[in-house]
């Protein structure tokens, strides 16, 4: 009884391990394609890395030609500089997208496209950021169309540029937002100003934002009180004052809109010296 129990668990030990090698066998059989496939990805990637480094060593992809569109503000050394180009540079390590932040950076670029044209060129083009106004907040800056002081200027470059009073440095530090569209309404009141007829006669000076959002404008020695809004409105009033005092010749302190555009005093000069008188004018403008 003994030696049959033996001759069987003798038996069930063969089995179990001619199951083991089967599994295995079957195993092999299954990863065998899977094996093949991974050593052929690493000698693939093997041979890409080495013809990568290649291509990162070749002097067939150094950067050759650099084609800039620049800008007056900015000179040509300084775009390359900018944008880390140097004389060995090769074009795949070349960023274009950490290139273009890079020149954005620069406070007169509005715009900026870098582009890459294998297998050694680059191209750069610009837009320089257009100043339309002269914002004075203790020191002056340039403004852009959006109310955005980018640049600090100075008195000698002045030109023709409307300056605009009215708002400080705390102002854009507690609500930029805020400040930039204060800015943009004054500009929006120069660029209605100058398409009056009168504006090439009458020069725009200075614009100033004043307390609870009245707009004033200095013409020559004239001062302009425009009120809050209904800007267009006594614009094109001002223009009729301004004819009216062309041809009785006299000349005018300070001309006062109230909230009715209807409603204007007007302080004359008169030209010759004498005392000034004052007058208003009705819907129609006519004088009163």
């Amino acid at each position: 009884m003994a030696n049959r129990y033996r001759i069987r668990r003798k038996f069930a030990w063969a089995d179990v391990g001619a199951t083991c090698v089967d599994s295995a066998l079957l195993v092999f059989r299954f990863l065998r394609p899977v094996v093949r496939i991974l050593l052929m990805l690493t000698l693939i990637a093997g041979l890409g890395y080495g013809a990568w480094k290649t291509v990162l060593n070749s002097p067939y992809f150094v950067i050759r030609n650099v084609e800039i569109e620049s800008i007056p503000q900015l000179s040509d050394e300084a775009v390359l500089t900018t944008i880390n180009v140097g004389s060995n540079s090769n074009i795949f390590r070349f960023d274009a997208a950490q290139a273009q932040v890079n020149l954005l950076s620069h406070p007169w670029v509005a715009q900026a496209l870098v582009s890459i044209e294998l297998p050694d060129r680059i191209s750069v083009a610009l837009r320089a950021r257009e100043p339309v106004a002269i914002l004075v907040m203790q020191r002056m800056f340039f403004v852009d169309a959006e109310g955005r002081p980018f640049i600090e200027t100075d008195a000698s470059e002045r030109g023709d540029y409307p300056i605009i009073t009215g708002i400080s440095v705390s102002d854009f530090e507690r609500d930029e937002t805020i400040a930039q569209a204060r800015v943009r309404r004054a500009l929006g009141v120069v660029s209605q100003y100058q398409n009056l007829p009168m504006s090439s006669a009458w020069k725009l000076g200075s614009i100033a934002l004043e307390f609870g959002d009245r707009i004033n404008l200095m013409l020559g020695e004239v001062r302009v009180g425009l009120g809050r809004d209904s800007f267009g409105l006594k614009l094109k009033r001002l223009n009729q004052i301004f004819d009216s005092l062309r041809e009785r010749k006299v000349g005018a302190e300070y001309i006062l809109f109230g909230d009715d555009p209807s409603r204007v005093v007007v302080k004359e000069s008169v030209l010759t010296g004498t005392d000034g008188s004052s007058f208003s004018l009705n819907s129609k403008g006519a004088e009163q």
